[in-house]
């Protein structure tokens, strides 16, 4: 019986705080429990105009922000709040449109003229139609000018002219402002490199930089700019000439060198080449020397005289005792017979021209001895 009474108490106490449960549950769901809200839509301007592609919708709840979503087609996609805390719960959700290349923390964003209030809920809201408007495009801030404590160093290269002088060795090229003094430049005549003025006080901008050489002011001068980087030529006049410096002569004599001298090597004859050089065959050309024809006479053959025939000629051959008759020359003149060179053809039985008469008288001394043996053989006959 106590037994029953017991369970019976147990179980209605197990019903009240099961109830007592569910009733916190439902009223007292925080935000760690809840699920984010999502909204996609419309970015429009007050005047119905789109908002331009690239800007940026931003949604904040208290100090929570969301990541920003990026305006394409005049819409916005998927920009999702869901923070963690109950301080959140009911709060309210703005959204904002940031200007072009923002991260959307700085200031100068347009707030929308929609917003909704978070609620804590068990599942994902998503809400595709929240069109937002806003007032005008948002403008960027003004970039704000740096402020320069220090004047930044500025550096000078170019020629250097040393007028009615040369260019000292080992010389050095610094420049000042007021009680500045910069550090020597390289000098590589006729140039210098990278003369660096730092004075890094402000007061100096503006003021005049002076150059020297070896202390010798030049008459070129400058302002000095922060950080300027400029070619300028410096000009010295008046310079000063080097003064030579005597040089003492030495009075350490200089004793002579032992030194052998070796003898100078007899050269070796070379003997000559026993290479012949064969002769030359240059053809030597004839000349030609006409060759005056030589007049040569020719005589006359004796004129034959007639012999008279006796009645009784003697009958033996050597009776026949010929006549010493001298036969007078003609008075025909010969004209000169031109000698001929000789020929290709050469030789004794050359062909040389005779005249007419010639040929005449030469064939008559040919005939005369056949008609001499004619005739005395008829005389043998008769006898």
């Amino acid at each position: 019986m106590i037994v029953g009474k017991f369970f019976s108490v147990a179980r209605y106490f197990t019903l009240i705080l099961f109830g007592i449960l569910l009733i916190f549950s439902s009223n007292n769901l925080n935000a760690s429990t809840a699920l984010p809200m999502q909204f996609s839509g419309s970015a429009s301007l007050e005047d119905g105009s789109p908002v331009p592609d690239g800007y940026k919708v931003v949604a904040k709840v208290l100090d929570f922000q969301v990541y920003p979503s990026t305006v394409n087609n005049g819409k916005y996609w998927a920009l999702t709040v869901g923070p963690s805390g109950d301080s959140y719960i009911g709060a309210t959700i703005n959204f904002y449109l940031c200007y072009l290349g923002s991260d959307c923390t700085e200031q100068g964003n347009i707030l929308a003229n929609e917003s909704i209030p978070y609620l804590a809920s068990t599942g994902l809201t998503v809400k595709n139609d929240f069109n937002l408007t806003f007032p005008s495009l948002p403008v960027p801030p003004p970039t704000p000018t740096p402020i320069v404590t220090v004047a930044e160093a500025s550096t000078y290269s170019g020629f250097i002219i040393v007028a009615d002088s040369v260019m000292p060795s080992g010389a050095q090229l610094i420049a000042k402002i007021g009680d500045y003094v910069s550090e020597p430049a390289v000098i590589a005549a006729p140039f210098y490199l990278d003369l660096i003025v730092d004075p890094k006080d402000l007061s100096f901008v503006g003021s005049t930089v002076e150059f020297y050489l070896n202390g010798f002011k030049a008459r070129t001068t400058t302002t000095f700019i922060s950080g300027e980087q400029k070619s300028i030529d410096i000009i010295i006049v008046g310079y000063p000439q080097p003064t030579p410096t005597p040089v003492p002569p030495t009075a350490t004599p200089v004793p002579p060198t032992a030194t052998p001298i070796p003898p100078t090597p007899t050269p070796t004859p070379v003997p000559p080449t026993a290479t012949p050089v064969p002769p030359t065959a240059t053809p030597v050309p004839p000349t030609a020397t006409p060759v005056p024809p030589t007049v040569t006479p020719v005589p006359l053959p004796p004129t034959p005289t007639p012999i008279p025939i006796s009645k009784k000629i003697s009958t033996k051959l050597s009776e026949i005792v010929p006549t010493a008759t001298s036969v007078p020359p003609t008075a025909t003149s010969v004209p000169p017979t031109a000698t001929p060179t000789e020929s290709s053809g050469g030789g004794c039985f050359a062909a040389e021209e005779t005249s007419f008469a010639t040929g005449v008288v030469n064939m008559m001394f040919l005939l005369l001895p056949v008609g001499v043996l004619v005739g005395m053989r008829r005389k043998n006959q008769n006898k």
